[in-house]
């Protein structure tokens, strides 16, 4: 990993990669799953399906928490 931070580093440039960390707290019960939708189009909300640059992912609600990486910066 910090080969590839040192190679972004060096490319001028070149845009910077963002992460976000997500924990879902106050779940009512840790079964089931949880299905998230990460888009900058808001018509695609919530099944990501619209525009095809969404991002989906289903996590069990027994461990709520993801990280999505390589994201473009945002406001």
């Amino acid at each position: 990993m910090a080969a590839g931070a040192l190679c972004l580093a060096l490319l001028p440039g070149a845009t910077p990669l963002a992460s976000l960390d997500v924990e879902i707290i106050g779940l009512r019960s840790a079964k089931g799953l949880i299905q998230l939708c990460l888009t900058a189009d808001a018509t695609a909300f919530p099944d990501c399906k619209s525009g095809g640059n969404g991002i989906k992912r289903t996590l069990s609600a027994a461990t709520p928490r993801i990280r999505f990486e390589g994201l473009a910066p945002g406001d």
